[in-house]
């Protein structure tokens, strides 16, 4: 139905990172991605496919355009095809990430467990930790050379970016866990940021435990 928008959230002009994430979600599980990232090329007007392919091409435009308002859709409707499409909304509104980065930083720093629970702490910052990995992506090299890499580069960046989660996660932890942060920051090798959260809520329900056994002595 060209007609359906693609996943829950409508552009409004001022939520880029969640729609384009979330359009690129809908587009992967439609098997329709290609369409927009580029490695889907429009066939020669000889091949038997031509038409196939401008079919596919109008209905991933359309839903595109039916996720957008309409006052903004309609500043785009010219466009030839849903790459030109959506690249001209990525160059449009999708470099103006400055003040998106600055808000989510400052919306991290203010993350604390408080009275919450492991899970509800961990959550919040799961939320935060993913809208950076969409907009702060990792630099890819355009030749290559980075997964041919004998120093394994990209695996040290990726146990860098484990380690400042563990440390953001360990440094908003209620006074109860104290003693746990201590524990968490004399492991060596230092558990990821994953296996840190499985640890802590098992620590967390042995604690409740506890305290459910002294409430009945």
């Amino acid at each position: 139905n060209p007609n359906s928008q693609l996943g829950q959230i409508i552009f409004n002009g001022d939520n880029y990172l969640n729609w384009s994430h979330s359009v690129r979600l809908a587009l992967g599980a439609k098997n329709k991605i290609r369409f927009i990232d580029g490695s889907l090329l429009r066939p020669s007007d000889e091949s038997p496919n031509l038409q196939k392919w401008i079919r596919n091409d109008y209905m991933v435009t359309a839903w595109i355009l039916c996720s957008m308002e309409k006052k903004i859709s309609e500043s785009f409707i010219f466009n030839s095809s849903a790459r030109q499409l959506w690249d001209e909304i990525r160059e449009r509104y999708g470099h103006s990430n400055a003040p998106q980065i600055y808000e989510i930083h400052k919306n991290l720093m203010s993350i604390q467990q408080n009275d919450d629970n492991i899970a509800t702490y961990y959550t919040n910052l799961k939320q935060v930790w993913d809208q950076l990995q969409v907009i702060e992506l990792i630099p890819v090299c355009a030749y290559g050379a980075i997964d041919k890499c004998s120093c394994h580069l990209l695996a040290k960046v990726l146990e860098r970016d484990q380690l400042t989660k563990l440390i953001q996660f360990i440094s908003g932890f209620n006074k109860s866990f104290d003693q746990a942060k201590i524990n968490l920051l004399s492991m060596d090798p230092l558990p990821n940021v994953n296996r840190a959260y499985h640890m802590l809520q098992q620590i967390e329900k042995q604690n409740a435990l506890n305290v459910a056994c002294q409430s009945t002595e």
